[in-house]
């Protein structure tokens, strides 16, 4: 399930998929509480679970790091990988899913997908 995916964004806001580990790469000065969508053959929204860092990179833009395998074994792991798997948009949001304001929103051909 290696994938890797570069959004195209102006603001080096992106998500990368690596094969123990996917990160999201979001506009801002320090680290805040993100959450996302992954929308494929199944959807799901993820927050602060199987969040193993989010850091500033010193470049105007944090890295949040998550860890595949805890949320592929966890209670919606199977809906995670299926979501995961056949990707076709992600929406990040700067806060609570649906509540706060969405960060950045990618569809299928607005990023790469290398397996």
């Amino acid at each position: 399930m290696t994938a890797l995916f570069n959004l195209v964004s102006a603001q080096n806001q992106q998500v990368v998929f690596n094969q123990n580990t996917f990160e999201v790469t979001y506009t801002s000065d320090v680290p805040m509480y993100i959450s996302f969508m992954l929308f494929g053959d199944e959807s799901l929204g993820i927050g602060l679970y199987g969040q193993v860092s989010n850091v500033s990179n010193q470049d105007g833009t944090c890295t949040a790091t998550y860890d595949l395998d805890k949320l592929l074994s966890s209670g919606s792991g199977e809906i995670f990988g299926k979501a995961y798997s056949t990707c076709e948009a992600i929406k990040v949001f700067g806060g609570n899913l649906y509540e706060a304001p969405v960060l950045f929103y990618a569809e299928e051909g607005d990023f790469i997908r290398n397996n």
